[in-house]
């Protein structure tokens, strides 16, 4: 016979567990689900706090960001989860091959790219020299052991494409007639030579993602007029950095025309130049050039990578990175970084794209730590899928927008681990309406930000290598600006005992440097507007994250306004990475919609500014009062008002104008 008092002590613990679940439910106790982080990643919710007018490690702080900052959802099983949709079928044949299949030659033949899709995540190469260490071949241990470290992780993610390649190379060479050229370790990709008459039947095969000739388009270039590189250099703020901080800039990658390496602006009177690799992608001359050697020759001349250009548009873009003052300095360069210049266009001035991902390559082994890409390609896949990688790497991607107001935006820059840059003016500082702008396939904004172009600055002369200046155009001309201004600035946020080192961290400081707040409208063609890095205040930045489970998470800033120069604005922005992801050959919308606001001290403190466009993978706000922002506890908030594929990993930059102190409790 059952036991009265078992039943009644059954009907109490359930008693007790409904009540227990019902507590639950009722604090909003949904579980927290942070990211998991690859090893050299930052650490998530570190609040970082320095100054812009300092380089002085000392000064530098971090505070992990106490846990009830994530606001947990209440009543989580009563929102309905978003669904990611189906974006439009992405051709998966470039359009200029299929013009040429659809009027063959019969037994043609031709060199193309073959993408697949990628299913490894790169992890960050991680090991950064000290901002402003030069490359130098008796570098010593340290440098040996960074050398093994790329080289180790080289070898390992050829292990890891290693059977797929072989099981690829024979369905390839087998079943469609390719002959194998080559293949690569940051993605994976072929370039073959093969019949154009199995095009189609190869598109079909599963897990491939784009096939397209191997040449490409010209340089992003459009002749117009313009002015002197200083006065571009002031407007976005990167001499304060160079100058007044000393700081040199981390190592970048330049993947251009190539570089006139004799000219005046880019060989001192005394032979030395900062441009250190010369490499020529479209020969392999210098591709194999050790990580931490300079190739340059006596007397600044190069064994590859020339600028043969008409008007010279990797020796401008070069100068205005890296360009000496022996024309004054109204001609000197944005850094004083080691600069390696590799090569991706042919003598027809068409871009490669097999010389495009080796230079995505050589630059990502030789740990540069930003790239500009002055390339405007069409591609769905070979460059988008190496710009990820490279992003994952450690690598900030600069990229030209483009000149061709038809089109939305050109790859790497609509990519959504890339910066896109978008072009004004320097003389009358007017953005440029002829510039690529819109909205992707998934409801991004592009560009991100915009600089000034038509500056004038080193040009290519056939009478005269060592010197002539011209006007710099279009999207080329303002992308070494922000390739500057990235490089500076993150050698700047490297400083201190706990270094951010994550490009995304980089990109949300350039969001927040911009002039345009927030919200922006599916029609801006601007991004944040016109960057200029600052020259002083407060710096707060971090590293942070929400979820469906936990969309909120509150940032507090205290700001102290008794000082005699108190606190009159405060700028933020923030910025996020979305991954890509596909299902069969169809993309996936990954776009999530996160916003930004801040709220002033007490407890029902009221929202003073806010960014919640649904465009674009960032937000920029702006607060100013000018006789003085109230003293206490402030808050920075940022949601995730639908996030598609959680964690959603956001990374945030504050400026606190006018100096007065920061503390965060």
């Amino acid at each position: 016979m059952p036991d009265p008092g078992a039943a009644r002590g059954d009907h109490s613990r359930a008693a007790r567990l409904f009540v227990m679940l019902l507590a639950v439910a009722m604090c909003g106790c949904a579980p927290l689900d942070p990211p998991s982080l690859a090893p050299g990643e930052d650490a998530i919710d570190l609040v970082h706090r320095g100054s812009f007018a300092s380089a002085d490690a000392a000064s530098r702080s971090a505070t992990l960001l106490p846990a009830p900052a994530h606001h947990r959802r209440w009543f989580p099983w009563f929102f309905p989860r978003p669904i990611p949709r189906r974006l439009p079928n992405v051709p998966l044949i470039d359009d200029a091959l299929l013009r040429r299949i659809a009027a063959p030659i019969p037994g043609a033949r031709e060199t193309l790219f073959i993408t697949f899709n990628d299913s490894l995540r790169i992890q960050p190469f991680g090991y950064w020299p000290v901002p402003g260490t030069k490359r130098d071949s008796a570098f010593g241990l340290t440098a040996d052991s960074l050398i093994l470290t790329a080289t180790g992780r080289i070898q390992l993610l050829a292990a890891q494409r290693a059977a797929r390649y072989t099981a690829d190379s024979l369905d390839l060479t087998n079943n469609y007639g390719a002959t194998i050229l080559k293949k690569y370790w940051l993605i994976q990709a072929f370039l073959v030579e093969m019949p154009l008459a199995s095009v189609d039947t190869l598109s079909k095969r599963p897990g491939l993602l784009y096939i397209r000739p191997n040449r490409g388009n010209p340089p992003p270039n459009d002749p117009i007029p313009g002015n002197d590189a200083g006065v571009a250099a002031a407007n976005v703020g990167t001499r304060h950095y160079r100058d007044d901080l000393g700081l040199e800039g981390e190592w970048t990658a330049l993947l251009d025309t190539g570089v006139r390496t004799q000219h005046e602006l880019l060989c001192g009177e005394d032979g030395s130049s900062r441009v250190c690799l010369m490499a020529d992608a479209i020969t392999g001359d210098g591709m194999a050039t050790s990580n931490f050697t300079c190739n340059i020759l006596p007397g600044c001349d190069a064994q590859a990578g020339e600028d043969y250009t008409e008007n010279g548009h990797g020796t401008a873009s070069a100068a205005i990175l890296v360009g000496n003052n022996r024309l004054g300095d109204r001609y000197r360069g944005v850094t004083n970084t080691s600069l390696d210049c590799i090569r991706v266009y042919d003598s027809s001035q068409l871009s490669s794209t097999d010389a495009a991902v080796s230079a995505y390559e050589i630059a990502t082994r030789r740990l540069d730590r930003v790239m500009a890409v002055e390339m405007q390609e069409r591609t769905l896949g070979d460059i988008a899928v190496a710009t990820r990688n490279a992003y994952d790497a450690g690598i900030a991607i600069i990229a030209a927008n483009g000149n061709d107001a038809a089109y939305v935006s050109t790859s790497p820059a609509t990519e959504r681990l890339a910066i896109g840059v978008g072009a004004y003016d320097v003389e009358d500082e007017i953005p440029d309406a002829s510039l690529s702008a819109g909205i992707t396939a998934d409801g991004r904004n592009k560009p991100d930000v915009i600089a000034p172009t038509n500056t004038e600055t080193a040009a290519y002369d056939p009478t005269n290598s060592s010197y002539k200046v011209g006007i710099f155009p279009g999207t080329s001309g303002a992308t070494p600006y922000i390739a500057g201004a990235a490089s500076l600035i993150s050698g700047w946020l490297r400083i201190g005992p706990q270094p951010a080192r994550d490009a995304g961290q980089v990109y949300s400081v350039l969001m927040m440097s911009g002039d345009q707040p927030g919200p922006f409208s599916a029609a801006t063609r601007y991004g944040t507007g016109r960057t200029k890095l600052p020259p002083s205040g407060e710096a707060v930045f971090g590293k942070t994250w929400v979820s469906f489970n936990a969309p909120t998470v509150d940032i507090p800033i205290v700001i102290d306004n008794t000082s005699a120069n108190p606190v009159t604005r405060i700028d933020a922005a923030i910025w996020w990475p979305e991954l890509t992801e596909m299902q069969g050959n169809v993309p996936i919308d990954t776009h999530s919609d996160v916003d930004v606001s801040l709220h002033e001290p007490g407890l029902f403190g009221g929202r003073v500014a806010a960014s919640n466009g649904i465009g674009g993978v960032f937000e920029k706000i702006s607060y100013e009062n000018t006789a003085g922002i109230q003293s206490g506890k402030w808050k920075l908030r940022i949601h995730g008002y639908s996030i598609l594929r959680p964690p959603q990993i956001v990374y945030w930059s504050l400026r606190l104008k006018h100096g007065a102190s920061v503390a965060i409790p």
